[in-house]
C-alpha cells in the first residue's frame, strides 16, 4: 500500500541523516563538477535564459500600464482605468490559462508550448504598440487578455527540469534555491525596466523591446532540452 500523498518526500529531501550536512552547497559548485546526466554545462545558460524570458510577464504589466496612464491614448485620455482593465484582463485571462497550458505541456513536451506561447505573446505585445492613438478600449482590453493567454509557463517549465538535470541531492537543493532567487530578481527588475525603457524611448517601445526579451530567453531555454 503506497503512502499517502502528503507524505511523500520532496525530491530534493536528503534520504538519510549523512546528507543533511551538505546543505550549505555553494551555487559556484553547480557548474564545477559534472553531473550523471551530462547536464552541467547548461544549467547556468538555462538559468539565465529563464530569467530573461520571464523578465517579460513583469515588464509587460507595468509597461502596459505606463502606456494607458500616459496618455498614449488620447481616446482614453490617459485613463488609469483603462490601464487596469488592460492589466486586469492580462493577469486574469493568464490564471485562467495556465492550468491548460500545464495540460498542454503534459501531453505535447515543452518545447512546442514555450515556441508557440512566446511568439503569440511577442506578437501581441508589438501589436499592443503599434494600435492607433484611437483604438477602442474595448479593443486594449481583449488584446490584454489575448497576451495573458499565450504567456507560456517558463518559470513552471524551467523548474520541473530541474531533477533531471542534478542527481545529488545537496547540489539539486541549491540549484532550486538560485532558481528561485533569478525568479524573484525579475519581480524586482521588471517593473522598473519597463519603465525605465518607456522613460528612454516611448511606451509602445518598452512592450516591444519586453515581446522580445521573452520570445530571445524562450527559444534560448528551448535550444537545450534535456
Amino acid at each position: 500500500m503506497s503512502r499517502p500523498m502528503w507524505r511523500l518526500r520532496h525530491p530534493c529531501a536528503p534520504s538519510n541523516p549523512h546528507a543533511r550536512g551538505a546543505r550549505n552547497v555553494s551555487h559556484r559548485k553547480l557548474s564545477s563538477h559534472p553531473d550523471p546526466h551530462g547536464q552541467g554545462s547548461g544549467l547556468w545558460l538555462r538559468t539565465c535564459a529563464g530569467a530573461a524570458g520571464e523578465l517579460d510577464p513583469r515588464t509587460a504589466a507595468a509597461g502596459d500600464v505606463q502606456h494607458r496612464a500616459a496618455g498614449a491614448r488620447p481616446a482614453a485620455n490617459g485613463s488609469f482605468a483603462v490601464a487596469g482593465l488592460v492589466s486586469g484582463a492580462y493577469a486574469i485571462s493568464g490564471a485562467v490559462s495556465a492550468p491548460v497550458l500545464g495540460g498542454l505541456v503534459d501531453r505535447q513536451g515543452q518545447t512546442r508550448v514555450l515556441i508557440w506561447g512566446a511568439a503569440l505573446t511577442a506578437v501581441s505585445l508589438l501589436l499592443d504598440g503599434l494600435l492607433p492613438a484611437r483604438t477602442p478600449a474595448f479593443a486594449l482590453i481583449a488584446l490584454g487578455a489575448a497576451t495573458g493567454l499565450s504567456t507560456p509557463p517558463l518559470a513552471a517549465c524551467a523548474r520541473a527540469l530541474l531533477p533531471g538535470l542534478v542527481a545529488d541531492p545537496a547540489r539539486l537543493r541549491a540549484l532550486f534555491a538560485l532558481e528561485s532567487t533569478a525568479l524573484e530578481l525579475t519581480f524586482i527588475l521588471g517593473p522598473p525596466m519597463a519603465l525605465g525603457l518607456g522613460a528612454l524611448t516611448s511606451t509602445g517601445a518598452a512592450l516591444t523591446i519586453s515581446g522580445l526579451l521573452l520570445l530571445v530567453g524562450t527559444l534560448a531555454f528551448a535550444a537545450h532540452p534535456v
